[in-house]
C-alpha cells in the first residue's frame, strides 16, 4: 500500500502497527508470570522459539505479540491464554468494560515493589501471621489519602 510522502513522490506502507498501552500491559503480566515460576528469559524465551532479547522487547511492550506465539507463551507458562489477556467483562446495559482494579493490581505486582512484597509475603509460613500482615496493610491503605 503506497500513500503520499510529505516531500512529495510515494512511499511504501509497511503496514506495521506501533504497541500500544495494551502491548505494555501484557508484557508486565507475561513478566509477572515468568518471574513468579523463576523463569528466566532464556527459558521462556527458547520454550517460545525467539530470543531472550525478543522476548525483552514483548515484555516492555516495545513490539507486539502475534496470537500464535501469545498461545506459546500461555502453554509456556501453563496458563490460559485467557489470563495473558485483558478481557473485558460484561456489565448490564450492554457495554464491555475491563475491570480496572485487576488492571492495577497487575500493574503493582509487576513492579520491583510488588515483586519484592510478594515473595517476602510468600515467606511468611504461618497463615495467622499472614492475615494480620495482610488486614496491617489494608489499614494503612485505607488511611492512605487521610
Amino acid at each position: 500500500m503506497c500513500s503520499a510522502s510529505p516531500r512529495g513522490g510515494y512511499q511504501l506502507n509497511s503496514g506495521a502497527r506501533k504497541a500500544s498501552k495494551a502491548d505494555a500491559s501484557l508484557g508486565r503480566r507475561i513478566r509477572s508470570l515468568r518471574l513468579a515460576l523463576k523463569m528466566s528469559h532464556r527459558e521462556l524465551a527458547h520454550a517460545i522459539g525467539v530470543s531472550y532479547q525478543q522476548l525483552q522487547k514483548y515484555e516492555r511492550g516495545v513490539s507486539r505479540i502475534s496470537v500464535s506465539r501469545l498461545q506459546k507463551m500461555a502453554t509456556a507458562l501453563d496458563v490460559p491464554i485467557s489470563l495473558l489477556l485483558e478481557v473485558p467483562k460484561w456489565t448490564p446495559g450492554g457495554t464491555l468494560s475491563v475491570a480496572t482494579n485487576e488492571i492495577d493490581i497487575m500493574d503493582f505486582i509487576s513492579m520491583d515493589e510488588g515483586q519484592e512484597l510478594n515473595i517476602a509475603f510468600s515467606r511468611i509460613a504461618d497463615q495467622n501471621i499472614r492475615c494480620k500482615v495482610a488486614a496491617l496493610v489494608e489499614a494503612v491503605a485505607a488511611h492512605a489519602g487521610d
